[in-house]
């Protein structure tokens, strides 16, 4: 029942690269739909994706706070060519505006050597750069025929508020599904409801609940779903954090005869860093855990993943399953990517993925390599990811060759990066004295309050700072122990910060 690198990653994939830890806060933005899509786990191989980082480098590189590049040119995909062993060659053309937004992607298909219209999206935004709609489009009969549309909805904090699926159906649209999302004063998403159209009545179909400690951190949720006109619960998940909000153990529990049992369970170890050095998974298995599976994660000195092996329990000890290699650009972009399992004692070639680059961290060619067990062959398609813009972002394909091209666009890091919490206080606790550290798109007036949990002002500072990063130090070297909040205030940065002194 052991998961696959590849079943691992096209997980990840489809939820469009969630987070690590679930994230709170939700968001929609330029490189691609980036809400939290619910999952209804019933076995190990649907498990929610905050649990079993396995293999998966994309949760684990989420851990690898990269840096923003210093100047303003960024570099946005033009056009890519995929060519794969399930499909007619493909090829991806993109268009932007001036801030970088991605506005349409037209498909096009290779037939009897001419590139032939397949699908087109188009994407309209808000004046925060948030997705407004995105809407598909198939070629059929030489015109362009509706097929799905996406809208959504914000809170003032760029919050998705709620998203609606349409789909096309004798010449309307007809709504699928609805989701609403409501949040705490901090931004955490506590509530999320989920709605289907069915004979043309909204019914409710799942709602779930979250809970959150004195930094943020999600630790309790619960998923419930409609059955026979009430809410019943289905699944709970349970978090727990290190000194340095850093999630240590969760656990997945199922409701069955009106009560919570276990299913599964996993914790992670650290190192000096921050980074995951270790994870371990349990199932339960006839009222006690029992062992499941296990990762061991080296780093080079630049804090880039560079070793990745899997464990599986046999049931009287580990035996290796799964081993990931992996080297980097100098953004941090992977170049290689080798693949192995444990056979006959010994590791086993499956794939490589090999990236090939320009000098500005754009992934130029994509190839997918299987061992055939005497050498690399192109004879299957795998994950293909490319990197872009110096290497901080990525786009993923399917496929055995992805070659791709890309346009430079000038623009401001506000206007490209998702204007969501800028804002940062360090350390959080607080001993005496924290740094707050913001970024302002252009000169304004700015307020920082600093409240008591009970609502008595500590201290408050205005002043009008001018656009770029800014450093405040806060003094709370008189202030008792307790959880403070820190209020920032201007016309283009509203945001609370939840810290604790100790």
């Amino acid at each position: 029942m052991h998961r696959s690198l590849y079943g691992t990653l096209l997980i990840g994939f489809t939820l469009q690269l969630l987070m690590f830890a679930m994230p709170h806060k939700l968001s929609a933005h330029n490189s691609s739909i980036e809400y939290t899509l619910d999952v209804q786990p019933d076995s190990l191989s649907f498990l929610p994706p905050n649990f079993s980082i396995g293999l998966d480098i994309e949760r684990l590189k989420f851990l690898d706070t990269k840096s923003t590049a210093a100047d303003q040119t960024y570099y946005f995909p033009d056009t890519v060519v995929v060519l794969s062993t399930d499909f007619q060659p493909k090829r991806y053309i993109f268009t932007y505006n001036s801030t970088g937004y991605q506005l349409s992607r037209l498909i096009q298909e290779l037939q009897n050597s001419i590139w032939t219209n397949s699908s087109y999206d188009i994407r309209t935004f808000d004046n925060n750069g948030n997705i407004l709609t995105n809407q598909v489009m198939s070629w059929i009969n030489g015109s362009w025929s509706n097929e799905t549309k996406l809208t959504f909805t914000y809170t003032s904090n760029n919050l998705v508020l709620t998203s609606l699926s349409e789909q096309w159906l004798n010449s309307q649209w007809v709504g699928t599904t609805r989701e609403t999302f409501t949040y705490d004063v901090f931004g955490n998403n506590v509530a999320h409801l989920t709605e289907k159209n069915i004979s043309g009545s909204w019914q409710n179909n799942s709602y779930s609940i979250f809970t959150y400690d004195a930094f943020n951190n999600r630790i309790n949720g619960i998923r419930q779903v409609w059955n026979i006109n009430t809410w019943t619960n289905q699944q709970h998940y349970i978090y727990a954090y290190n000194q340095n909000q850093g999630m240590i153990y969760s656990r997945i529990e199922n409701w069955i005869e009106n009560d919570w049992v276990n299913l599964f369970e996993e914790d992670y170890t650290y190192n000096g860093s921050g980074y995951v050095v270790g994870y371990t998974g349990r199932i339960w298995v006839e009222n006690n855990w029992e062992n499941y599976e296990k990762y061991t994660y080296e780093y080079n000195n630049l804090d880039y993943l560079i070793n990745a092996t899997g464990e599986i329990w046999t049931g009287s000890g580990w035996e290796y399953a799964e081993r990931g290699q992996y080297d980097h650009n100098a953004f941090g972009g992977r170049q290689n990517s080798l693949i192995q399992k444990w056979f006959s004692n010994d590791w086993t070639n499956i794939s490589l993925l090999v990236n090939a680059y320009d000098n500005n961290g754009n992934t130029l060619t994509s190839d997918f390599y299987a061992w055939d067990g005497e050498t690399w062959v192109q004879n299957s398609s795998g994950l293909l990811e490319m990197f872009y813009s110096n290497s901080l972002f990525s786009m993923f394909y399917v496929g055995y060759r992805a070659e791709a091209s890309y346009t430079s666009i000038e623009v401001g890091q506000k206007e490209f990066l998702p204007p969501v919490n800028h804002a940062k206080c360090y350390p959080n606790p607080i001993v005496d004295k924290s740094i707050l550290t913001f970024n302002l798109s252009a000169d304004d007036l700015v307020r920082i309050d600093i409240i008591t949990s009970s609502g008595m002002l500590v201290s408050s500072i205005a002043n009008r700072l001018t656009k770029g990063h800014h450093q405040i130090e806060l003094n709370l070297s008189e202030s008792p122990s307790g959880v403070y909040i820190i209020n920032i205030e201007s016309s283009t940065l509203n945001q609370v910060i939840k810290s604790i002194k100790k």
